[in-house]
């Protein structure tokens, strides 16, 4: 079916979700209606209530959407805050990224927006009947016909949306950390409303029967209704969404802290115990200005320079400092883009990183190497020690040297090597940010005041935002060091600043912690 649902369950969706629309307030002039999927009969009510109704393609059932005039729901092509109410019928199973989809609609709405979206619910009665009737039972009595039965009735709840997002609970716990705050929900149709209706469930009739005499019905029977519609109001501050979600107060944040960055920390804690610090006799610093001069950061992929230093180039920007950042490779070795073509790999993350640096006013630099394939050979270190020529950097920015992903530590090889061949200033430094691992800091920065223009910088990258919401990530480990540092909500940066001669010592004295090996 080109819709995934039944022509009943569809209608059923389109009758609540009108009806409900009519229910609202009537919008200010010239207020603008996005709708997911050609519905004229709900295109038709939005007209009447005075909406200027835009149409976004409905996703395609099992890949991304072609580039339409308004984009996908996984990349739409408007700016922020366009949108007074956002509809979606049936886009949501179909999505591989859910949460981007929705963080994208997020976007385009204005402050105090309206999303309604309709959605299966995963432990609904017919999904249960389905797979204990049909699972279980038809194995045994009908043991020819139930290969022809898989996946009916609801063969779209097994779509990638609903891995991640198993139950709705945990979708609604989602929606607050996106910047909706759900209003009303509404569980209806208890009915064999999906599939091709060839059984009927005693349960359906009783149901709406109950749901006119008696109030509390709807809540109580939610958990088995087949459909579920939530009405959320866009937060009024969406660049800093997420912010009153974080853990307040120290000991809160540090055991979620503890429990979510576990691996990282045990990963710091074995790098400090291997590898003695070469911060100890350097002490932390109270001044957080950089020596003068241009500033030149390494990004082993697009995206990583706004996650670990994105509040870094925009405070240095604002002081008019001169910053370039080389993109090492096309990063197109993201999971988002598993199935795409050589082309698209190769590219769309480059241009992603092209617009961010136009936003931010950095000059941009490109090698085009592979994705997950970055090496340290003669080459990449020649064509380094050629930037470095040429820009005469103060300030170099590079992930730390112990960070998990091997193109971040070949970053470290590289630079190393560069720096190596050349006699670099006296005063230059080194900082090491963080992206997958922590650092051993030693050199903060405040970043409050710039955190609603990272936050718009990292949502222009929408290939990395798909899979991981770095955003939410960001604000979560800023929090943490601003408890750390300064034992007070804020948010900070951390990161390690070195001398060059230390910093070489260290990516020296890192091989063999890098290798697995025993330290001497």
């Amino acid at each position: 079916m080109p819709h995934g649902l039944s022509p009943q369950a569809l209608q059923l969706r389109l009758t609540r979700l009108a009806d409900h629309i009519r229910s609202l307030p009537a919008p200010p002039q010239d207020s603008r209606a996005l709708v997911v999927g050609e519905h004229p009969s709900l295109h038709q009510v939005l007209t009447g209530k005075g909406y200027r109704v835009l149409v976004l393609p409905r996703p395609a059932a099992s890949s991304s959407p072609a580039i339409a005039p308004l984009g996908s729901l996984e990349g739409i092509e408007l700016p922020d805050g366009q949108c007074h109410l956002a509809v979606l019928v049936d886009a949501l199973e179909p999505l591989v990224w859910g949460r981007w989809g929705l963080q994208e609609i997020a976007r385009i709405l204005a402050p105090g927006g309206t999303l309604l979206f309709a959605i299966t619910n995963p432990q609904g009665l017919t999904r249960l009947v389905d797979r204990h009737l049909w699972g279980r039972l038809g194995r045994k009595l009908v043991p020819h016909a139930h290969g022809s039965m898989t996946g009916w009735p609801s063969p779209h709840l097994d779509r990638p949306f609903f891995h991640s997002f198993p139950t709705l609970e945990r979708l609604a716990a989602q929606l607050p950390a996106i910047g909706l705050r759900p209003v009303t929900w509404t569980a209806f149709g208890w009915g064999p409303v999906t599939g091709e209706q060839r059984y009927v469930l005693a349960l359906h009739h009783p149901a709406r029967l109950a749901d006119r005499l008696w109030p509390q019905a709807n809540s109580r029977l939610a958990g088995w209704a087949n459909h579920r519609m939530w009405h959320c109001v866009k937060e009024p501050d969406h660049a800093t969404r997420g912010v009153g979600v974080l853990p307040e107060g120290r000991l809160v944040c540090e055991r979620a802290f503890e429990q979510i960055y576990a691996t990282p920390l045990d990963h710091l804690d074995s790098w400090l115990r291997q590898v003695p610090p070469a911060t100890a006799a350097l002490g932390t610093s109270g001044n957080p200005d950089l020596p003068p001069g241009p500033l030149l950061l390494l990004s082993p992929h697009p995206d990583d320079e706004i996650i670990g230093c994105g509040g870094l180039l925009l405070a240095a920007r604002a002081r008019g400092r001169e910053v370039h950042v080389l993109q090492l490779t096309d990063g197109g070795g993201s999971v988002a883009l598993e199935g795409a073509s050589t082309e698209v790999r190769e590219g769309i993350r480059f241009q992603e990183a092209a617009r961010v640096a136009r936003s931010l006013g950095a000059v941009l630099h490109h090698w085009h190497e592979p994705g997950n394939a970055l090496r340290a050979g003669p080459e990449q270190v020649a064509r380094l020690e050629e930037l470095l020529r040429t820009i005469d950097p103060r300030t170099i920015l590079v992930p730390f040297i112990n960070d998990r992903h091997p193109d971040h530590s070949a970053a470290n090889r590289i630079l190393a090597a560069a720096l190596g061949r050349r006699q670099p200033a006296a005063s230059m430094r080194i900082l090491s940010y963080e992206v997958w691992s922590l650092v051993p800091a030693n050199w903060w920065l405040e970043i409050s005041r710039f955190q609603a223009a990272k936050a718009a910088l990292l949502m222009q990258y929408r290939t990395g935002m798909k899979s991981v919401d770095y955003v939410r990530h960001c604000l979560f480990l800023n929090r943490h060091h601003a408890w750390q540092r300064f034992n007070r909500p804020g948010l900070m940066e951390a990161f390690q600043s070195l001398p060059v001669p230390a910093y070489l010592d260290q990516v020296a004295r890192a091989e063999p912690f890098l290798a697995g090996e025993d330290p001497p």
